[in-house]
C-alpha cells in the first residue's frame, strides 16, 4: 500500500497532509504550499518526496451540502492535479473540518493569530485521518 495525500485549498494557503506508508496515521506535512505561481512546483516537489498514490481534495460545501464558490475551485483544483500529475484524485466533504482543526489547535494551547498558519495543514490532516479510519472498519 501506498501513501495517501491530504490538499485543503484555500485562497492564499493549500493545507498538506500525508499518510503513513500503511495508512493508519494522517502527518501534518512539513511543506507550505502558497496559492501564487509557486504552488504546483511546490506540489511537485512534495509529490517527488512522499510519492502519494492518491490525493484527497476538500470540499467546503454549504450547511445545506450545496457547492460553494470555494467548493468549485477546490473541485478545480483537483482537477488539476490529476491533469497535470496523473494522479487519483478523490474528492470529500469537508464541513465543519476548519472548526474541529481549531478547537484541535486551541485545544493545544494555541490561539486563533497563533495557529493560522498552521490551520490549513490541521484541516488537511484531521481530514485524511477520518479517511484512514473509515477504511478501518469492516
Amino acid at each position: 500500500m501506498g501513501r495517501v495525500a491530504a490538499f485543503d485549498w484555500g485562497t492564499k494557503r493549500i493545507g498538506v497532509a500525508v499518510s503513513d506508508e500503511e495508512r493508519m496515521l494522517a502527518h501534518k506535512a512539513r511543506v507550505e504550499l502558497k496559492n501564487d505561481p509557486s504552488l504546483y512546483p511546490g506540489i511537485q516537489k512534495f509529490f517527488r518526496e512522499y510519492q502519494p498514490e492518491k490525493i484527497l481534495v476538500g470540499l467546503p460545501k454549504s450547511l445545506s451540502g450545496e457547492l460553494t464558490e470555494s467548493a468549485l475551485k477546490a473541485l478545480a483544483f483537483g482537477k488539476e492535479l490529476s491533469r497535470k500529475f496523473g494522479i487519483r484524485v478523490e474528492f470529500l466533504d469537508e464541513r465543519f473540518s476548519t472548526k474541529t482543526a481549531q478547537q484541535k489547535l486551541k485545544a493545544g494551547g494555541k490561539n486563533f493569530k497563533q495557529s493560522r498558519g498552521d490551520i490549513d495543514n490541521t484541516v488537511a490532516q484531521s481530514m485524511l485521518q477520518q479517511y484512514l479510519d473509515r477504511g478501518k472498519i469492516p
